[in-house]
């Protein structure tokens, strides 16, 4: 997880992604299919469990499609465990 310190409960400023965030966001969309999204930068909160806001350029899996912005939530428990829960936002 990045290292910003930020109060508990809010939301950290958008930053590139570490390391350790872009292999959580490929572990959590290993599964994914029917579009190519591309993490752009990465906010978290914690409270009992970490969440994690990526910014992604997306696109369909179709020749020359359009590049649209989403957003991918994902709410972690702890590093190493799966994700309790992902989803997609329009942004």
């Amino acid at each position: 997880m990045t290292e910003i310190t930020t109060r508990p409960g809010n939301w950290s400023p958008y930053q590139p992604l570490s390391v350790e965030d872009q292999q959580r966001f490929d572990h959590c969309m290993d599964a994914f299919a029917g579009r190519k999204l591309t993490p752009t930068a990465v906010s978290t909160r914690t409270n009992r469990v970490t969440l994690y806001r990526f910014q992604c350029n997306t696109r369909m899996n179709t020749p020359n499609g359009p590049v649209e912005k989403q957003l991918v939530l994902v709410i972690a428990q702890s590093p190493g465990q799966p994700p309790q829960y992902v989803t997609l936002r329009d942004n």
